[in-house]
């Protein structure tokens, strides 16, 4: 085995200008491969971070038929079930309680069809991005207890051409379909998430104004969850069966299926993209193992000659092939690594982009994970192996007397 493995070492580098062309080769779509996975994969993050960090959560609490009804009567009120099953879970991180309805906002100049939220301002700022996204843009944060305030997106108050300190009207249903109610709100800060969606069309006040306006007795419409940061990427199918049937536990996989979409989209162009990069490679290695079987068919044909058998001159082929991978792969894991661990210390910055009205605020990093040292690596060598596999059943098929013919 050692002096096969020699005679292959020898005969891989004795053109080693083109031995060291298809190494790099290999080397460089190994390093492709993992640079291309890093970045997938930090994209990923980036993408499920804003979505759930900016404002909904990582997973959400509704009652049953509120999200397709919208209807204020639906209302989580089993406090104490709130408070044993969610508040106290050790997997949740941060709790904020909404109340919500459809509701219209106007000025002097125009008016807007809205999302009215009422909230807890400590509870949504232990969650949400909103208390930032107001310093961003204008004017300060609610106020616990405040029943006056208001806060809307720059792009939606730009709209109404109001300002700072400036009044508005919100026109909201009762509880109970009762009828209209009205109440005038002064401008205390202005929020700029990015996304038009949010900026345009969601509007906050306090669980008191909220209440107040819509003579909505105590209870809840949506309670949007955190959980630490272990927690990130689990469904909520652990403790959905604990709570009441009536009430329904969603997590972001269910309140963002498009974003799954994309996410198994994304995992399929990067087995596409592996597998024709992979392709090229194996083609580049069945070249140049085919070249130099030619430069070589008078060496074979000798070696056929005084008895070697044609599956030694496989074997012998197939450890070129090897050699080959042996020498590529690791230039291609230290190129791979090094460009993946500075991108994913100093990342790219995608600041200001929106995607499926998702607001980027934050760098892409990089993602540096197992599979891309592990399985592209073993994947690269196989595939040098099968590009091996035709050269390798050509030089054993190779008929002596012939083979002696040729010398170059």
């Amino acid at each position: 085995m050692g002096m096969y493995f020699q005679i292959a070492l020898r005969n891989a580098l004795r053109q080693k200008r083109r031995s060291l062309l298809v190494a790099v080769a290999i080397a460089l779509g190994l390093a492709s491969m993992i640079l291309a996975d890093g970045m997938m994969r930090g994209l990923q993050d980036l993408m499920l971070a804003q979505a759930t960090e900016t404002f909904m959560g990582e997973a959400q609490i509704h009652c049953e038929g509120f999200l397709d009804t919208l209807a204020m009567e639906l209302a989580l009120d089993e406090q104490k079930a709130l408070k044993t099953l969610v508040y106290d879970h050790p997997r949740v991180a941060a709790v904020s309680p909404r109340q919500m309805t459809q509701a219209m906002i106007s000025s002097s100049y125009h008016a807007e069809g809205v999302m009215l939220y009422g909230i807890d301002p400590g509870q949504e700022a232990s969650l949400s991005l909103l208390d930032e996204a107001t310093d961003a843009g204008e004017g300060h944060y609610l106020k616990t207890g405040s029943d006056r305030g208001i806060l809307l997106g720059k792009a939606l108050a730009k709209k109404l051409r109001v300002g700072l300190g400036e009044r508005v009207v919100v026109t909201a249903p009762e509880a109970g379909a009762q009828g209209i109610a009205q109440a005038m709100f002064r401008v205390e800060g202005l929020f700029y998430f990015g996304a038009r969606a949010m900026d345009e069309g969601m509007v906050f006040i306090t669980h008191k104004a909220f209440t107040k306006l819509t003579s909505m007795p105590e209870g809840l419409h949506e309670l949007a969850i955190r959980f630490h940061k272990n927690e990130k990427r689990e469904v909520i199918n652990f403790f959905a069966q604990s709570f009441p049937r009536d009430w329904e536990v969603k997590s972001w996989r269910q309140l963002l299926p498009s974003l799954l979409v994309i996410f198994e989209m994304s995992d399929v162009s990067m087995g596409v993209m592996a597998l024709i990069l992979f392709l090229v490679i194996a083609l580049t290695v069945m070249n140049t193992l085919f070249q130099a079987l030619y430069e070589r068919s008078f060496e074979f044909g000798v070696m056929r000659a005084v008895g070697t058998r044609p599956r030694q001159i496989s074997f012998l082929i197939f450890l070129e092939a090897t050699c080959l991978a042996l020498l590529s792969i690791p230039m291609g894991l230290c190129l791979g690594l090094g460009v993946n661990y500075l991108l994913s210390i100093y990342g790219l910055d995608y600041q200001g982009a929106e995607f499926l009205g998702i607001a980027f605020t934050k760098r892409m990093h990089s993602e540096i994970a197992w599979p891309q040292y592990t399985l592209y690596p073993l994947m690269a060598w196989v595939l040098t192996l099968l590009a091996a596999a035709y050269p390798a059943f050509y030089a054993a098929k190779l008929n002596p007397a012939k083979a002696l013919q040729k010398s170059l």
